[in-house]
């Protein structure tokens, strides 16, 4: 399996879970930083980076510095190859499923669009006033 399907995958499940936000943090822009985690995750207040890697692939040493950061930080940080390996993590922490009729509620991709921030252009106006 690619990266990029297990990365897919990893997203849809995470999203099932209750009080979850997760996105696919973006990679080779001008604008992103060399080792964030692949997933940034965060289940009841937990913050979670997760590096998604495959096969034999293993994860860089920035991306493990960026990793021993989060922990410092008090967040989780996964290298996880697998849905199983992902769920039995989700087990440690605890994580609770929505029930069956809500776990496609919020399961769009999340999509940072920036042409739509209006909204909050106006709100910060209002906090500047």
């Amino acid at each position: 399996m690619k990266e990029s399907v297990l990365v897919t995958k990893i997203l849809k499940e995470l999203r099932t879970y209750k009080n979850s936000f997760a996105y696919k943090n973006v990679t080779a822009t001008g604008y992103s930083v060399v080792g964030i985690p692949d997933i940034t995750a965060c289940i009841n207040g937990q913050f979670i980076g997760i590096e998604v890697k495959v096969k034999t692939n293993k994860a860089t040493k920035v991306q493990l510095v960026i990793g021993s950061q989060i922990i410092d930080a008090k967040g989780l940080f996964w290298v996880v190859r697998s849905m199983k390996e992902l769920k039995e993590n989700l087990d440690n922490i605890h994580a609770e499923k929505k029930p069956k009729e809500l776990e496609n509620e919020d399961s769009d991709e999340f999509r940072l669009d920036i042409d739509n921030f209006e909204e909050f252009e106006e709100f910060e106006d209002k906090e500047e006033g």
